[in-house]
């Protein structure tokens, strides 16, 4: 069986504690396997103590822990920026030009002509020695 103290140490050393669960299941009887399986493991793992790091590495970043929260961002309720004078001057331009441009070709348009009336121009021209 596995001493107490030695699961501790692995605990603390940031063994997973699935793992520790397994290990403590296997010196067990087959019995008392079987029930430790079927009951519900309530409480959460806890994070592992903090382990030194050796010597010769760099500093690990810090890790938030569960505990800790960090600030939230403030959130801001404007979805755009405050428009730009110019640009809002030029998007209103633009505008007036398409609507102007949109009126004036209607105005001047000419329909093209049908074979009736190029017919009846080249007969007239014809019959009165236009050319």
């Amino acid at each position: 069986m596995i001493d107490r103290d030695i699961l501790q140490k692995l605990f603390d050393a940031g063994t997973d504690p699935s793992l520790l669960i397994q290990l403590v299941l296997q010196d067990k009887k087959p019995e008392a396997a079987a029930t430790a399986e079927a009951m519900p493991v309530s409480d959460p793992p806890t994070p592992p103590a903090e382990v030194p790091a050796p010597a010769g590495s760099a500093p690990l970043p810090d890790i938030p822990q569960v505990g800790e929260q960090k600030e939230k961002p403030a959130l801001s309720l404007d979805i755009d920026p405050k428009p730009d004078p110019v640009l809002t001057a030029i998007r209103e331009l633009t505008g007036a030009i398409q609507a102007s441009n949109i009126i004036n070709r209607s105005r001047d348009y000419q329909a093209p002509e049908t074979v009736e009336e190029a017919a009846d121009k080249a007969l007239a021209q014809i019959l009165s020695g236009r050319k």
